[in-house]
């Protein structure tokens, strides 16, 4: 995901009556209405941070609107709030800095009634730490792999594209956003060592939690399972997945061959 690397505003798994997050269901609210939300969305797909002329002037809305939405927003810590002057300006006359919003780091969830998956998943992942050994590496890569393979086809472009008619990165996108990834297209780069040409990163990494612990293995089975998911979609020949991801982001980028 793009944005700060911020303080873990209400990471909201919630549960039951007796286990509310009350900061949690605060950002829930805040981003439940339309318009809020696709200002932090908006905020979440950009690479620098916004001023509200240019909040306002990407989603096509007043100024005075997209100020109101942001305020709340930095609020309630889902925004990060810094202020600069526009570039080429500075010195006497050139006027207060702009206030400038970037998203913060959130993982926002419901689950009503408690659901601890994560807590599952990392009991898995540090079993797998402690059980050293090349075949198992393998078997879980396969199994990760093969994982991907499957959630490719519920993931697919949209029954209205023709998968044909688009682009292998396209279709790639389009598989990997359904997945949570928020793929993104970059520049050229260089991408296993070789000099790439268009390419994807993903700007969200789903097991980001997971893999801040234990990102040897976290991280292996996500390129796999990536890789999976490029198999499954028939693109083999056109694309390849590479470990070269930077934090925030993914560890895994999508490039053409």
């Amino acid at each position: 995901m793009n944005g700060l690397p911020a303080d873990r505003v209400g990471t909201a798994d919630l549960g039951g009556i007796g286990d509310v997050d009350e900061a949690a269901w605060s950002s829930l609210r805040l981003v439940a209405d339309p318009q809020r939300r696709a200002i932090y969305t908006h905020l979440r797909g950009a690479t620098a941070p916004m001023s509200r002329d240019q909040v306002a002037a990407g989603l096509a809305i007043a100024r005075t609107t997209a100020a109101f939405h942001l305020d709340r927003l930095a609020e309630s810590g889902l925004l990060a709030v810094t202020y600069a002057r526009p570039a080429g300006r500075g010195g006497p006359g050139a006027g207060r800095p702009a206030k400038l919003y970037q998203a913060r780091e959130v993982d926002l969830e419901v689950a009503i009634p408690a659901r601890r998956y994560e807590r599952l998943a990392r009991i898995l992942v540090q079993s797998a730490d402690l059980l050293d050994g090349e075949d198992y590496q393998a078997r879980a890569q396969t199994v990760a792999f093969a994982a991907g393979e499957r959630d490719s086809a519920e993931h697919e472009a949209p029954k209205a594209q023709a998968p044909q008619a688009l682009k292998p990165l396209s279709r790639a996108a389009a598989a990997l956003r359904q997945l949570g990834y928020e793929p993104a297209g970059a520049s050229v780069g260089s991408v296993g060592g070789e000099d790439g040409g268009p390419r994807l990163v993903l700007r969200n990494c789903p097991f980001r939690r997971l893999s801040a612990t234990h990102p040897e293995v976290v991280c292996t089975l996500n390129e796999r399972y990536v890789a999976g998911v490029i198999d499954g979609l028939g693109l083999r020949d056109d694309l390849r997945v590479a470990g070269e991801g930077v934090a925030p982001a993914c560890c895994v980028i999508v490039a053409e061959r």
